[in-house]
């Protein structure tokens, strides 16, 4: 599973990280987190949501 968070590096984007990674985490899904800042790439998968 992947799953991106999408954010401007802000502290607020930087919990909800967090928060990705612990819920993960504690159920134990076997996922690769990908944080995104880049505002190109950004916008390029927000079309897709």
């Amino acid at each position: 599973m992947n799953i991106k968070v999408l954010g401007g590096g802000c502290k607020s984007c930087e919990a909800l990280l967090a928060s990705v990674k612990e819920a993960v985490a504690k159920k134990g899904i076997d996922a690769e987190i990908e944080y995104i800042t880049d505002m190109e790439n950004r916008q390029r998968i927000q079309k897709w949501i």
